[in-house]
């Protein structure tokens, strides 16, 4: 998306990875760093590619310390315009497949935690719910822990963001009307993996 991980990760002077299916985003997150971190080069690496099989670390384990992810809603809620690393056009059964590879991937990728020397290394995930039809609400809360269960992942926090969006206020009447819900919150789950898979 705009880069904002990125961007605060190079600020609080840390290394970081990104990476985005829409090569424009990768541009101009690149363009951003080269600008504003330039004494930082060594400290951030910028890819258009795609963030659910991670070819680069396909062979690799216990890479990150951290990751931060934010996958498109199910129910094809948004159009990230790019190709067809996005999963946000999938429908939702291929959608899941998707995240249940992504989570494997980052379960085999994330650092071990320990509880009793107090190390903790999250994967942070920012999901929300979609409407599909007459089925009523899919909660990417629910459907995102069971799939980070089977992959060995525990839930140590979940955080509840409050969304302060203007265009909630000028299409409340509308939503109203439609019967629609107000999008006033997504959550973080963060996960970690304490034994050793």
């Amino acid at each position: 998306g705009r880069g904002t991980n990125v961007l605060a990760s190079l600020y609080h002077k840390r290394r970081v990875v990104g990476i985005d299916c829409n090569p424009a985003n990768v541009e101009k997150v690149k363009e951003v760093c080269d600008q504003y971190f330039s004494d930082q080069k060594n400290d951030y690496e910028i890819y258009h590619d795609d963030g659910v099989e991670l070819n680069k670390w396909k062979d690799q384990s216990s890479v990150f310390d951290a990751v931060i992810t934010d996958p498109p809603y199910v129910c094809k809620a948004e159009d990230y315009g790019c190709s067809d690393w996005d999963i946000g056009k999938l429908e939702t059964d291929a959608y899941f497949e998707k995240i249940d590879t992504m989570m494997g991937n980052l379960s085999r990728l994330i650092k071990q935690s320990d509880h009793k020397n107090r190390t903790y290394h999250p994967i942070i995930i920012k999901v929300g719910s979609s409407r599909k039809g007459d089925t009523g609400i899919i909660d990417m809360d629910y459907e995102f822990q069971k799939i980070a269960y089977n992959h060995g992942l525990k839930l140590w926090d979940k955080v509840i963001n409050r969304l302060e969006n203007v265009w909630g206020n000028i299409n409340a009447v509308r939503n109203y009307r439609h019967g629609y819900t107000q999008k006033n919150h997504e959550t973080n789950l963060v996960f970690v993996r304490f034994d050793n898979l």
